[in-house]
């Protein structure tokens, strides 16, 4: 049964949100490399440079981040950074920080509302959370600015006491669902990563959660363990979640969509993690689960079964399928932890195996 999991804090749709380089085809060069993670060491002095290295691990794939300005970053900061995927349209990127040490919330720009559609100077928490006035097509239905974007809208302004009556640091809490507004506000990602174990694989989920939000909207993230495992609250490798995301609605109305499937893998005992699409949401694909125990590498790259859909599994979903079914042999026989790797280019194995994520 999938357990609910409460933060400590795929048709195109769920492809684009796990690829995370956005879907637009513009050919369009990065900018230089920024520096990795592990040149920022010392949490307290979180710098521009460690957020936008910190984003362009939390957007994978073939490309970086940019972030404006240069030197720390602190409590209440608003920044508009970009993601230059390779052969990609910039795409921009709300960061919110929420504490001196680098904690932050970040939003890609939705297809919806944006901070920039709202006059400069607007404090009116509905407006805010109501489709732009200027917009001629605005229905009902249309959505207003999202909770992570109201929060950059409002730090970006100054933080002004008007949107924040009971002057706690959080905006609009009025207007918001609170399950929302807690979610956020609780957000683990951090521009300075600490390589330090997570204490439990809640951890793990709470981080992905967060990172799905950035790049979806906001949701709740909820997860099944794979069979058998001797001790789910651990981290260590070859531990494996069956997972949904649950995402909320848009303002004002909320309420929640079908969940996008997900599945996660951790590759090593510090809680590094590997996400993968669990299959098309709404009736698409089937995802790896779909793959009998006995399946072979060769059939990992023909049509699922049954017909249904026509993609292969991406490695991600390989790598889960391999570790949800116990690390079978047949697909690793020389024992060296990367299965079907006779099967797969050796540069999709060694990009998958070397990433990914670690709260």
């Amino acid at each position: 049964m999938m357990r609910h999991r409460l933060p400590k804090i795929l048709i195109a749709t769920v492809a684009c949100a796990l690829a995370v380089a956005g879907c637009s085809t513009t050919s369009t060069q990065p900018p230089t490399a920024s520096p990795s993670v592990q040149d920022s060491a010392d949490p307290a002095a979180a710098t521009v440079a460690g957020l936008a290295a910190t984003l362009s691990l939390l957007h994978g794939g073939n490309g970086e981040a940019t972030c404006p300005g240069e030197g720390s970053i602190q409590r209440g900061d608003a920044l508009r950074c970009h993601w230059f995927g390779v052969g990609e349209e910039p795409l921009p990127v709300y960061v919110s920080v929420l504490d001196d040490n680098g904690r932050f919330v970040f939003r890609d720009a939705p297809r919806t509302a944006v901070p920039e559609d709202y006059p400069p100077g607007t404090t009116s928490c509905s407006t805010l959370a109501q489709p732009p006035s200027e917009s001629v097509q605005a229905s009902d239905s249309d959505p207003g600015l999202d909770f992570p974007l109201l929060l950059h809208f409002w730090m970006a302004a100054g933080s002004p006491a008007a949107m924040d009556d009971d002057g706690n640091g959080v905006p609009c809490e009025t207007v918001y669902p609170a399950e929302v507004v807690q979610r956020v506000m609780a957000s683990p990602l951090q521009a300075v990563q600490v390589p330090v174990a997570p204490a439990a694989f809640d951890d793990v989920v709470a981080y992905a959660e967060a990172w799905l939000t950035g790049t979806t909207g906001t949701g709740e993230l909820r997860c099944e363990s794979k069979p058998a495992e001797q001790d789910e609250e651990i981290v260590a490798m070859g531990s494996a979640a069956d997972c949904g995301f649950f995402t909320d609605g848009m303002p004002p109305d909320y309420g929640t969509t079908e969940p996008l499937p997900v599945v996660l893998t951790v590759l090593d005992d510090t809680g590094r993690f590997l996400p993968a699409s669990g299959g098309e949401c709404c009736g698409g694909a089937l995802g790896p689960l779909a793959y009998p125990a006995t399946a072979t590498c060769d059939a990992f790259l023909a049509a699922p079964p049954d017909g249904h859909g026509s993609q292969a599994l991406e490695y991600g979903q390989v790598v889960f399928w391999w570790n949800w079914h116990d690390r079978p042999a047949g697909q690793d026989p020389d024992e060296d932890g990367r299965p079907c790797e006779a099967v797969y280019p050796a540069g999709t194995v060694d990009a998958t195996l070397n990433g990914w994520l670690q709260p």
